[in-house]
């Protein structure tokens, strides 16, 4: 009877040295299996070298075979990209093409968006669905960046019903330590700026902003300052920031800084809450081009391709109104005289004429010109210029015009933005050009005009109030 009993004990205890092992044998070999691949680039933001009116860049990544993204027509190259949100091992790239698809294309992957490394390469797409497995590289940002169309007459250009990136978050090295004290600078209505201690670590090359979790902000890894973007007025979030290194290696994130955004104008960083949006970040939706091809969209700014002198409207026509604007003037072509960017104010297109027969501003400085027929000259005594510290036209600066159809008096107040500034970014603006003429005055289209051929001049934060209560002073100085 007790051999009996030390028996079973002796089996009892077996079967719980076996079960502990395979349970330890289990668990280890999960540890040690890689992560499975999923879909990054779902409902992410993307960036174009340029969109067709009738498909903006979103369109790529929204899980619908039934829309598309379209860039402008006979451009090569021509490219999109996806933001991961973080550094990302990349493994597989599906692309679902629209007709108008890709002949020769390389994939690519960034940390940065400003240097590329192609991940894979061809220059016979066949178009339809193409699923690039088996590949190899590391980055926040993938592009398809497209170089032979395969409809390649200039009335097409490239076109993805669906742009889909598959792999695994996290650089694959040692990440950095995270940085810390994270102090609150200031807040707007949809912003936060925020400093903090550099991290402790060697070879911090950017810092990663998050709002609730999302990316909202990046900065160089000399920087220990920067802004957070695209947050909800009159709301709580909480801003993280991340150290990130060359090889893509993200930090864990720093402790949480909660801030409370202010009720805000709709959404833009002035607080008024009668303007509205001009433009989406993304497509031409809502604005004319003079030609096709003329103007894209490129970093979320309307972007001048430099292909010729002309100007790109908006469709909503106002008499009286408030205009605010981010500008600057890329480098011009080799070859091309620069000058300065140029708005247009109360002009016409029935008829059509050059300029559209309007009255020109130049910001940030204050050039101008008259174009209306039987003017089309410096205008005289009708413009006043003021004095003012001369703003770097290559630097994105702010302005903002106020006109009052009843008085026919407009005026434009510009000031510079600090580096690294986003659309959430304002500064306090000095008023440097005025005119007055009240035959000029009617209601019409707000233009951007490009001068000359040659020209790469980029808008973003438009906003409109065509209604002003006060169409007589500013709200930005």
């Amino acid at each position: 009877m007790n051999r009996r009993r030390r028996g079973v004990a002796l089996l009892a205890g077996a079967t719980v040295l076996l079960a502990v092992g395979l349970t330890t044998a289990v668990a280890n070999a999960g540890a040690g299996a890689p992560a499975a691949d999923v879909l990054l680039s779902r409902n992410k933001p993307v960036t174009v070298s340029s969109s067709g009116a009738c498909c903006p860049a979103k369109n790529a990544v929204d899980g619908n075979s039934a829309t598309r993204w379209a860039s402008a027509a006979g451009k090569d190259p021509s490219w999109i990209y996806v933001d991961l949100g973080a550094v990302a091992q990349v493994h597989r790239i599906r692309l679902q093409w629209d007709k108008s698809c890709a002949v020769a294309y390389q994939l690519q992957t960034s940390t940065d968006h400003a240097t590329w490394t192609t991940v894979f390469s061809t220059s016979a797409g066949k178009g339809g669905v193409e699923d690039r497995t088996g590949l190899t590289g590391s980055g926040r940002y993938v592009r398809m960046n497209g170089t032979k169309r395969c409809r390649a007459d200039a009335t097409h250009g490239y076109s993805l019903q669906e742009f889909d990136v598959f792999g695994t978050l996290g650089g694959g090295g040692t990440p950095p330590n995270p940085p810390t004290n994270v102090t609150r600078v200031s807040v707007t209505a949809t912003s936060a700026t925020v400093s903090w201690t550099a991290s402790t670590s060697t070879g911090v090359t950017a810092y990663d902003l998050f709002g609730d979790g999302a990316a909202c902000g990046s900065v160089t890894g000399t920087a220990t300052t920067g802004t957070c973007a695209g947050l909800s007025p009159d709301a709580d979030h909480a801003i993280t920031v991340e150290a990130r290194n060359a090889a893509g290696d993200a930090s864990a994130p720093s402790a949480p800084l909660t801030v409370h955004t202010p009720p805000g104008g709709g959404g833009n960083p002035y607080g008024d809450p009668h303007l509205v949006s001009m433009f989406n970040g993304s497509s031409l939706d809502g604005w004319t081009p003079h030609a096709a091809g003329a103007w894209s969209v490129v970093g979320g700014a309307i972007h001048g391709n430099g292909t010729s002198r002309g100007w790109i409207y908006f469709n909503k026509q106002v008499g009286t109104f408030r205009w605010i604007f981010q500008l600057r003037q890329l480098p011009t072509d080799a070859g091309k005289k620069g000058h300065a960017p140029t708005v247009l104010i109360w002009g016409t297109t029935n008829p059509i004429r050059d300029a559209l027969s309007a009255i020109q501003f130049q910001p940030p400085n204050g050039g101008h010109w008259d174009y209306r027929p039987g003017h089309n000259n410096g205008g005289g005594s009708e413009f006043k210029t003021f004095t003012h510290t001369k703003i770097d036209t290559k630097a994105w600066s702010q302005c903002e015009l106020v006109g009052n159809m009843s008085t026919g008096v407009a005026r434009m107040a510009c000031c510079p933005l600090p580096p690294n500034a986003t659309t959430a970014t304002t500064c306090k603006g000095v008023e440097v050009l005025d005119f007055m003429d009240k035959t000029a005055a009617r209601v019409g289209p707000l233009a951007i005009q490009v001068h000359n051929s040659g020209l790469h001049d980029e808008y973003r934060g438009l906003w409109l109030d065509p209604n002003p209560a006060n169409p007589n002073g500013f709200i930005t100085t």
